[in-house]
């Protein structure tokens, strides 16, 4: 699978830094993010990526009906590979977070990962009580194709989520012959999610030898941190592996704060 992607920075930078986005964003909602970063580190470029089944990359075959959070990571790393991209570091926000460690560990040379308000642990009743859960039964509920994005906007609204949030969700939407569509299949979203909830970054942390350093970021108004995920990783004794919180922000760290987010990144880079 050949991944959408695009750069941003000078072309002839021999450095890049790999952005990968969360469930139902693109590699545009990190755009901002990446011309922070590359304004301020010369000779450095930045990669942003479309995970499968999101924005302009492919959804899977018939065949693989199932995205997996390493599936992406391994997808992510034939791209950089194809795109010949020295990375030295990797950053991801939230379910690209787990995406990035994955990654990270796999790229050679690769000097440090971010995680940005990951949940790093498990939460296999995820669709019962999260709010991951009522975003896709809102996104369910709208009939398509739909005549205009306002029109879907306002279905979301009206099925309970904010006005950002909507308004952000119908980035996802494709221009057909019949009208708005989504660009994703709600059956493969719903199994790398399910996925992304499995799969326990914190025991991949403890259990690993030697890598990248690992840098987790919490949002200090965010509820993605469980008290017994902070407790396990405060506990994680490795010396290269680095505990931060963002202050003013709540899940969505770059766009909450993102002063205060590049501060913090560009101190380890």
């Amino acid at each position: 699978m050949t991944l959408a992607h695009s750069f941003v920075g000078p072309g002839d930078a021999r450095r890049t830094i790999v952005l990968v986005h969360g469930l139902l964003a693109s590699g545009r909602n990190l755009r901002s993010l990446a011309r922070a970063l590359t304004e301020a580190l010369p000779d450095t470029r930045a990669l942003l990526v479309d995970l499968p089944g999101h924005g302009d990359s492919p959804k899977l075959g018939e065949s693989d009906r199932v995205i997996s959070v390493r599936g992406c990571a391994d997808a992510v790393a034939a791209l950089v590979q194809t795109t010949q991209s020295n990375v030295h570091t990797v950053i991801g926000h939230s379910l690209g977070g787990k995406v990035a460690l994955l990654l990270a560990h796999q790229l050679a040379g690769c000097e440090r990962v971010w995680t940005l308000d990951t949940r790093l642990d498990t939460d296999p009743n995820w669709r019962g009580q999260s709010d991951v859960a009522t975003v896709m039964a809102a996104l369910r509920s709208v009939p398509v194709p739909a005549a205009d994005r306002k029109a879907v906007a306002t279905a979301l609204a009206d099925h309970g989520l904010s006005d950002r949030v909507a308004e952000w969700l119908t980035t996802n939407l494709k221009r057909s012959d019949a009208g708005f569509t989504w660009v994703f299949d709600f059956d493969q979203i719903e199994g790398l999610t399910d996925d992304y909830f499995h799969l326990d970054a914190i025991a991949f942390l403890e259990a690993r030898g030697f890598g990248p350093d690992v840098h987790l970021l919490r949002a200090e108004n965010g509820d993605r941190w469980t008290p017994h995920a902070l407790a396990r990783v405060q506990a994680l004794s490795q010396p290269r592996i680095h505990l931060h919180t963002l202050a003013d922000a709540g899940h969505w760290v770059h766009a909450d704060n993102l002063p205060g987010l590049l501060k913090l990144l560009l101190e380890s880079l």
